[in-house]
């Protein structure tokens, strides 16, 4: 994965691929790296998601073809159609590549959070994508500097996407040798301007923030509207942004169960008056907060308790807009107020 390590991993002697045929090599860090001509050739090294590149050399060191990249797409892969390098509807492993995935407009996306003021590393900002389809982001332009000559000061490379109703973080630490995920510029904590333009030098979006509190990041709330708040306790680089609930919690969670049991949720109001949580969501996902909505109820009592089980929240296995949770692989649970 680096143009100055050729022999990085070598192909095992033996090894063939058959003419217009396909050779699988995994990038699976934890095992270790295929010594031997096989079927499950591991090059030992993992593939990054925010920037990378995989690099294809002879024996002699020559570099034969590449593919370079920026943000991706969980579970989504991309390859060649037609000779273009395209995301892909799905990934094919060993097979011909599917089909192109469908595209959304650029301009659904929208800046949506940022920290200008870090104290702990790099100062970033984040894109979220409001609409329903993946966004190519590629010849997208990002600047913090309105002149005509800074428009066009960073642009966005080649395959490079942010997921429906996702999100992506750029590194303002003006050093893209970094990675195709860092910018040229850095985030004035006195106060500047962000922009997005299209690969048209179109204006997309506009930021403008004021002197910066130390660690504390500043955003849309909800996620790609036009409210603007701090986050003195809740950043969330390339998550949903969110003011912290203290009223109710998530007290208990069960998630792994068998009959006659089942999966439960266990909401705590630990202060001294009672709350309504009527019309309140429930979810596993933080793209999609509002799988579940509470019904009306009574109040949650001071100090007093409300639980919600699988047959509530998930009264019909795998239909919309209910949710299960998961014990083999691990879930999320949010707790979110009404609009």
């Amino acid at each position: 994965d680096s143009p100055s390590a050729p022999a990085q991993w070598v192909f095992p002697a033996g090894t063939l691929i058959e003419g217009n045929g396909h050779l699988v090599v995994w990038g699976d860090s934890s095992q270790p790296a295929s010594t031997s001509a096989s079927s499950n050739l591991n090059a030992g090294f993992a593939l990054s998601g925010s920037s990378g590149a995989v690099y294809l050399f002879n024996a002699l060191g020559q570099r034969v073809d590449a593919v370079e990249y920026g943000f991706q797409l969980p579970d989504q892969s991309i390859g060649r159609v037609s000779g273009q390098w395209r995301l892909l509807s799905g990934p094919t492993p060993g097979q011909l590549n599917a089909a192109p995935a469908a595209l959304g407009a650029l301009t659904n996306v929208r800046l949506n959070e940022w920290l200008a003021a870090s104290t702990n590393g790099p100062d970033w900002f984040e894109l979220y994508n409001r609409g329903a389809l993946p966004v190519n982001l590629e010849g997208a332009y990002l600047t913090d500097d309105p002149s005509l000559l800074g428009m066009t000061r960073f642009r966005v490379g080649p395959l490079s996407f942010v997921g429906a109703k996702d999100w992506v973080v750029w590194l303002a630490d003006s050093d893209p040798s970094q990675g195709r995920d860092h910018v040229n510029f850095s985030l004035d904590d006195l106060g500047e301007t962000l922009r997005l333009y299209s690969p048209t030098v179109t204006l997309l979006d506009v930021v403008d923030f004021g002197l910066q509190t130390p660690e504390v990041s500043q955003g849309r709330l909800p996620d790609g509207e036009t409210t603007i708040v701090a986050f003195a306790t809740s950043a969330s680089p390339g998550g949903a942004n969110y003011l912290p609930i203290t009223s109710v919690v998530i007290n208990e969670i069960l998630a792994h169960t068998d009959n006659p049991f089942e999966d439960a949720i266990e909401l705590f109001n630990p202060t001294a008056n009672p709350v309504d949580v009527s019309g309140w969501y429930l979810s596993d996902l933080e793209s999609d907060l509002k799988q579940y909505q509470i019904p009306a109820g009574p109040p949650i009592p001071a100090g007093g308790f409300r639980m919600f089980y699988e047959n509530q929240f998930n009264p019909t296995p795998g239909v919309p807009p209910s949710f299960a949770l998961s014990s083999g692989r691990g879930d999320q649970v949010h707790l979110s107020v009404a609009d």
